[in-house]
């Protein structure tokens, strides 16, 4: 899809991650996390790698990449996660849930959703939202994605279609 976006003249859109979050070069990330920090790691250009908590066992895998690359950095979570699922919104409504990690039996408190998606804050027609239960028994929200760069974990394929349809059409008219 970035070919294909590039080809028509788009700008890749990116989404920002939903935890309060620093923009570094990853070179800074890599200094940190080397120096004992565990961090939460994302890259700005969306599917560079896989945003994941990077700590000096395995923060060797950043180090392929330019010293200038640009990368969201936040603290991990306090407790562990049991349970994350991903949200599938299409204009502000979640549409489709799946549990994607942990316990399908444990079930965040969906109120947070509802709270992101009435808060005003401009989303585009379809993305995703990823909500996670920690062990102490907390919600959290993990990230945003656009829908253009999600894959379809379990959901009917006619309705996965159609949201990345709408949201390329979305896109190559913005």
């Amino acid at each position: 899809m970035k070919e294909v976006f590039k080809r028509v003249g788009k700008v890749v859109p990116s989404m920002k991650p939903a935890q309060e979050v620093k923009q570094l070069w990853i070179s800074d990330a890599i200094d940190r996390v080397k120096s004992g920090q565990k961090l939460f790691i994302k890259p700005v250009e969306t599917k560079l790698f896989s945003g994941m908590v990077f700590d000096n066992m395995c923060i060797g895998m950043l180090e392929k990449f330019p010293d200038e690359t640009e990368v969201y950095v936040c603290e991990p979570f306090n407790n562990p996660i049991v349970s994350e699922w991903r949200l599938y919104v299409r204009n502000k409504e979640v549409v489709e849930a799946r549990n994607y990690s942990g316990s399908f039996k444990k079930v965040p408190n969906w109120i947070y959703a509802d709270f992101i998606l009435t808060s005003g804050e401009k989303f585009p027609s379809c993305f995703t939202l990823d909500l996670a239960l920690l062990k102490n028994g907390e919600t959290v929200v993990v990230e945003y994605n656009d829908m253009w760069a999600i894959g379809n974990y379990g959901m009917d394929n006619s309705l996965y279609y159609k949201l990345l349809r709408e949201r390329y059409y979305e896109i190559i008219r913005l």
